[in-house]
């Protein structure tokens, strides 16, 4: 699905978009509809929206990564090369 995204705010994850993309990828639509019309994940989805509000996470990927010398905290944002996560991993594991 986020092969086709082309931007915030201009309908490329319109309910209509979605339904095109499942078809694309051939996924079994009737429960694909099923799922989506009795929003059986809706709890799910609302909770995890709550947690990240909760963290301060205002997008995707959001990365927390946690010293297990200290419990120290460091938050990445968004998607970040290798050497980013290494980076804090290494200066984590040296305290």
């Amino acid at each position: 699905m986020y092969d086709n995204y082309s931007g915030e705010n201009n309908g490329w994850a319109s309910q209509e978009k979605i339904f095109e993309f499942a078809k694309q990828m051939e996924l079994d639509m009737e429960k694909f509809i099923e799922c989506n019309v009795n929003e059986k994940y809706i709890q799910k989805i609302n909770a995890s929206n709550r947690d990240a509000r909760t963290l301060g996470i205002t997008g995707t990927p959001a990365f927390y990564i946690i010293s297990i010398n200290n419990q120290q905290v460091e938050f990445i944002s968004g998607a970040q090369p290798y050497e980013s996560f290494e980076k804090i991993i290494n200066l984590m594991l040296e305290n």
